[in-house]
């Protein structure tokens, strides 16, 4: 009896949909700024104005990008990938969102 219920909890498991990854050359430092840009944005669609840790969060992880991850067309990917996530996996999207901003407090970027 166990050991049918274990069977029947794993194939539901495998046949379960699981999000979409992340192309394989995004670096976790663009996911997490996208992440905070998102955040930004929905928080000036929200209130109109955005706390300032809120900036601080944004240009720590905008130092760990390169010129090539910068570029405007590179931003929108990675931005659209951070948001299709979202769509797929709403409970991974929330807890990689709350990890990037923690990794950046915790990284210095507030200041004390």
């Amino acid at each position: 009896m166990m050991v049918s219920l274990i069977a029947a909890m794993a194939l539901q498991q495998a046949a379960a949909p699981s999000a979409t990854s992340y192309p394989s050359d995004m670096q976790r430092a663009e996911i997490c700024y996208a992440h905070v840009m998102l955040l930004i944005i929905e928080a000036a669609k929200d209130g109109g104005r955005v706390a300032g840790p809120s900036w601080f969060v944004r240009d720590w992880w905008i130092e760990k990008l390169n010129p090539a991850q910068l570029k405007d067309q590179r931003l929108a990917a990675v931005q659209a990938a951070v948001e299709r996530r979202r769509l797929e996996d709403a409970e991974f999207f929330a807890a990689e969102r709350r990890t990037c901003i923690q990794d950046a407090i915790d990284g210095g970027a507030l200041p004390s």
